[in-house]
Parts: structure tokens; C-alpha cells; sequence
């Protein structure tokens, strides 16, 4: 007798327009939403103060160290893949629960951070997706550098964020965003089509 197999599905995407496409077409807000409505991103200084930020980046530290592997912050010969748990492009950390830590649930809730997506969609009543974080190490040798991470983010269906502990100037390595390119987004799909679309996988996670 066959055995029944319980086969995954997932819910079909729902691509542009999206509901809050047109939120930010006018930059009429008088704030740094406008630079959000011209640029298609924006810094929102001082969302965490910056005693707490280092306290988080301390956290942060704390946990890197609390695996058996090895890792001492003070100790350079440890800031390589042996010392550290599994994580993807030379700091991105998804798994272990590392989403549901304690000190990034903490990070979500400061009212900086909450204030800032309150204003974003014109509501406090907010949810928030379980992403990951990075943790990078500076002058690392063993991490393989496979070239830029060029990708698409959700349009104006969600506001990603990156919630910065560090101090950075412009000779340090993050982020980079392509300005003014959230305005064609939907011209994009225009041009590519709507209905196809894949999901991550093992090109995501080199």
C-alpha cells in the first residue's frame, strides 16, 4: 500500500503594484521619508543611541563566543570559518535561532526602531519579519569573495531595514544600494514578466 507523502506548497507571490505602491510617490512629508520617496532608501541617524548600540554589539560578541569553537574577539587567528558557526558571505548569521536571540528581539523593540516603521506606514500597529544579521570581521582571508550580491528587494510591499551598532565611514565594506531604482520597479516587472519567479536556495547561501 502506498505511503502518503505530505507535499509542501507554497501560496502563489504577489508581485507589483502592491497596496502601498504609491505611499511614497510625492516626497510630501517633511522628514527623512522624503529622502525615502526620492532615493528609494534612507539613514535614520540615531534610531539606538549610541551607549546602547555598543552595549547590543557587545551581545553580539557574546554570542559569537558562546560556541565551543573557539572564537575569542581579542584573538585574530580566530576570525576565520573554524572558529565560527555556519553563516554565508563572510558574516550573515540565519540559523542557530540567531533571529529570536534575545538582544535582537531587544534591537526590533527600541523605540527608535519602532518609531521609525510607525512612521513608515502611518500606524504602530507593525510585524516584523525574522530575518538574520551580520556580524563582520575586518581583514579576513578565508572568506571567498564570488563578486557582488546584486538582488532585488520586495518593492513597497514590505520596508526591509538594517539596524547599524557599529561606527562606519566610507572606506568600510556593507550595504550598497542602487539609487533611484526603486522607481522603476514596476516598469521592471513591465518588461520580465509577473508570474514567474523562484525561491531562495543554494545560490542564495554562498
Amino acid at each position: 500500500m502506498p505511503i502518503p507523502v505530505a507535499v509542501r506548497t507554497t501560496p502563489p507571490p504577489e508581485l507589483p503594484p502592491f497596496k502601498f505602491a504609491n505611499r511614497f510617490d510625492q516626497p510630501l512629508f517633511g522628514d527623512w521619508r522624503d529622502e525615502l520617496s526620492l532615493k528609494g532608501y534612507t539613514v535614520v541617524k540615531g534610531a539606538i543611541p549610541r551607549e546602547k548600540a555598543l552595549e547590543y554589539r557587545e551581545r553580539a560578541f557574546q554570542w559569537l563566543e558562546s560556541f565551543p569553537l573557539g572564537f575569542d574577539r581579542n584573538d585574530v587567528k580566530t576570525w576565520k570559518n573554524a572558529s565560527l558557526p555556519v553563516h554565508m558571505k563572510g558574516g550573515m548569521f540565519h540559523g542557530y535561532g540567531f533571529a529570536h536571540e534575545e538582544f535582537v528581539w531587544d534591537i526590533r523593540c527600541e523605540t527608535g526602531v519602532i518609531d521609525a516603521f510607525a512612521k513608515v506606514w502611518g500606524t504602530d500597529e507593525l510585524i516584523t519579519s525574522f530575518d538574520g544579521g551580520s556580524i563582520m570581521l575586518p581583514k579576513r582571508t578565508d572568506v571567498f569573495d564570488d563578486g557582488k550580491w546584486e538582488h532585488m528587494e520586495k518593492g513597497f510591499y514590505c520596508c526591509q531595514g538594517i539596524v547599524n551598532l557599529n561606527e562606519n565611514g566610507p572606506e568600510d565594506g556593507g550595504l550598497m544600494v542602487l539609487e533611484g531604482s526603486s522607481k522603476v520597479v514596476e516598469e521592471y516587472f513591465d518588461i520580465h514578466g509577473r508570474q514567474s519567479y523562484t525561491t531562495w536556495g543554494p545560490f542564495d547561501w554562498r
